[in-house]
């Protein structure tokens, strides 16, 4: 029913459209738009006032003009420079202001490292020395050096690689290729012996 209804009020609408716009088109003046209610009661003002508002109105006035010259701004760039200078100790800037490199872990790697903890480098150069050497760095030697405990050492040692390349001895023979998918049914559709 509804779109019944949109299509019969569309029709309506557009019944006869061509002349009435010929007609709104041939009008010598057009009718103006309904003014605003602030603007239409601005407009009645004007009407209504004496004939010299539009003088008035754009006549220089004294009084507001001086009004307007004791308006001034005051700039307080001394003092602001100076509160930007003095060093706060609580607060100090930086003093090496240089591009860092490129960190080689992808990490900032610390100075001071806490009891019972270690770097990134450390843990890679113990793991290192202990797949070449697990006799000589043992699990015990490592906690007792790095200040580690026993049982996170033999965890990390345990648990975590570093990468090894492997090359084989000799090359692999090249087998031959293996028939496609493709070519088996094409086989199995067309079997050689029949035709």
């Amino acid at each position: 029913m509804g779109k019944g209804m949109s299509m019969l009020s569309r029709q309506l609408q557009r019944f006869n459209i061509e002349n009435r716009a010929h007609k709104v088109i041939s009008k010598e003046k057009p009718t103006p738009a309904p003014h605003h209610k602030p603007s239409a009661r601005q407009s009645e003002i004007m009407n209504e006032a004496d004939s010299d508002f539009l003088k008035k109105h754009n006549m220089k006035d004294a009084k507001l003009d001086h009004h307007l010259k004791n308006v001034y701004l005051v700039s307080h760039t001394a003092e602001m420079m100076e509160k930007l200078h003095v060093k706060n100790p609580d607060r100090p800037l930086p003093q090496s202001r240089t591009v860092r490199d490129d960190l080689e872990f992808g990490v900032f790697e610390p100075t001071e490292v806490t009891i019972g903890r270690c770097t990134l480098r450390q843990a890679i150069k113990f793991i290192t020395d202990h797949n070449t050497e697990p006799t000589k760095h043992t699990a015990a030697e490592i906690a007792a050096e790095y200040k580690l405990s026993l049982e996170s050492t033999s965890n990390i040692l345990k648990y975590f690689r570093t990468f090894k390349l492997y090359i084989p001895e000799k090359e692999l023979k090249e087998t031959p290729l293996q028939p496609s998918l493709h070519e088996k049914m094409k086989d199995q559709n067309n079997p050689k012996h029949l035709t």
